[in-house]
């Protein structure tokens, strides 16, 4: 073989999981990941097509424990699993933030 592919950036709509998928890779490695759910894709092409660092290292750091038939379905797993794991951070973190305010009225009455 003469050539060999350096760099690549791939676009996928997945209509079964309503996203589309941006993709760069480097050879045959994920370096970069960011999703947007819905179908309006002049929107993604606008705001979407540039890599989510954090999205990427998560899918790097359990893509190897992952079971779909193929990469860009599981790409799609890690995208449900990151999606609910920022859910529940966010919960927690709304809580902890009703806490820290309860206990400050709480604080503020009492003196």
């Amino acid at each position: 073989m003469n050539h060999k592919l350096i760099k690549s950036t791939e676009i996928y709509w997945c209509r079964q999981h309503d996203r589309h998928i941006y993709i760069v890779k480097e050879g045959d490695e994920v370096i970069g990941l960011n999703y947007m759910q819905g179908d309006e894709f002049e929107y993604f092409e606008k705001d979407y097509m540039n890599i989510d660092e954090d999205l990427t290292d998560f899918y790097n750091s359990l893509n190897t424990y992952l079971n779909g038939e193929d990469e860009i379905e599981q790409i799609n797993q890690a995208i449900w699993a990151y999606h609910t794991y920022e859910v529940l951070r966010c919960d927690r973190s709304s809580e902890k933030d009703r806490q820290q305010k309860l206990k400050a009225l709480q604080t503020k009455h009492e003196s």
